[in-house]
């Protein structure tokens, strides 16, 4: 049993991060689809400066356990990328 439950949970985990690998930036950066990993990556792989991007990874690692703040700084991010949605 605790076999099964193990792979079931690699399992769920192997197919969220497919889910994040397909999401567009859009949805990326949506509250309900947050991933630290995944927002940070968006960041750091955009052409913006090495200071916005210091201040807007800042940011998110900052908020990432108030769901109000976080909005906010993936909105920041949306903007700093032009990203819609």
């Amino acid at each position: 049993m605790a076999t099964e439950a193990v792979s079931e949970t690699a399992t769920q985990a192997t197919e969220a991060a497919a889910s994040a690998a397909e999401m567009s930036p859009a949805d990326l950066l949506k509250p309900e689809n947050f991933s630290l990993d995944k927002v940070l990556e968006l960041v750091e792989g955009s052409d913006l400066g090495v200071m916005q991007k210091t201040l807007l990874k800042t940011a998110i690692e900052k908020a990432k356990d108030s769901p109000e703040l976080l909005q906010a700084a993936l909105e920041q991010v949306k903007a700093a990328l032009k990203i819609g949605g």
